[in-house]
């Protein structure tokens, strides 16, 4: 019965105890807001040139969400506070990441995990959107392509849909290279 009422009254002291008064006063004040600069950098026009990681190539696919959360998408809304202009990227049709060649599943979709079972990574369900000859227009800044090499970069006709089906030109660079016969650093520096 004792050790009750003890329970009882360190419970009562812990209730007491317990005040905001303490803090009243004590206050921290509210930082200065930040101010960016570009220092003497001129961030107007960033273009990034990469193989797969620079595309956000992720799960085995490349899709919008992926692309969103890439590096030099990550680094251009940096550059964006201290005055960067637009930074465009050739955006996957969908989050499925699949593709497609004159209407004919070329590449396969993105990968989860699925958990039911051992588990194991399977591809999501559906069909890709983004159709490989549909070629988008206008100057990219973002000029990542997946599977790219080095000696890729100044490859000409490796955007060229017609080489696409038999291996001579990348399927990711056709979607969005200005011509068949350019190369990825001509279009970078456009």
């Amino acid at each position: 019965m004792k050790k009750i009422w003890m329970l009882f009254a360190i419970g009562g002291l812990f209730l007491i105890s317990c005040s905001d008064d303490d803090f009243s006063g004590n206050e921290i004040p509210d930082p200065d807001p930040v101010v960016y600069t570009p220092g003497t950098a001129d961030f107007s026009n960033y273009v990034a040139v990469g193989n797969s990681i620079t595309a956000g190539y992720s799960d085995n696919a490349l899709f919008v969400d992926g692309q969103t959360n890439s590096y030099p998408n990550m680094l251009a809304g940096n550059f964006d506070l201290v005055g960067g202009g637009a930074f465009n990227t050739p955006f996957m049709a969908d989050n499925l990441g699949g593709a497609t060649l004159f209407g004919q599943p070329l590449l396969g979709n993105r990968l989860i995990l699925d958990f039911t079972g051992s588990p194991t990574p399977i591809p999501v369900s559906g069909t890709g959107t983004t159709e490989i000859s549909n070629t988008l227009s206008g100057a990219f800044n973002n000029m990542g392509v997946p599977g790219a090499k080095s000696y890729h970069l100044v490859a000409e006709g490796y955007g060229n849909v017609a080489g696409v089906a038999v291996g001579l030109a990348n399927p990711y660079f056709a979607r969005f290279a200005s011509s068949a016969g350019t190369t990825i650093l001509a279009d970078a520096a456009i």
